[in-house]
């Protein structure tokens, strides 16, 4: 009887590396749909002041979120890539 690898041979830091983009690819999915979601509250603010600045606010958090999240990717890869190298 002979045991198989769970990991399919990748790795722990190969694994690690799969959860953490999988993760945040994830993140930035739903950063992206906050973007849209504030797009669409600011198309259907019909000038009401106080949506339009919700909806400008909403767009500039979400514009931060993924810059915040492709940054922790390019940073993940290269010492993931490092470690592994």
């Amino acid at each position: 009887m002979t045991l198989t690898d769970p990991l399919g041979g990748i790795g722990l830091l190969g694994a690690l590396n799969r959860i953490i983009m999988t993760f945040l690819g994830v993140v930035g999915a739903l950063a992206l749909l906050v973007f849209v979601y504030a797009g669409v509250v600011y198309m259907t603010a019909g000038g009401h002041e106080e949506s339009v600045t919700k909806a400008r606010d909403t767009m500039k958090y979400a514009i931060i979120g993924l810059a915040l999240i492709i940054f922790a990717y390019v940073l993940t890869s290269f010492y993931l890539t490092a470690l592994t190298g």
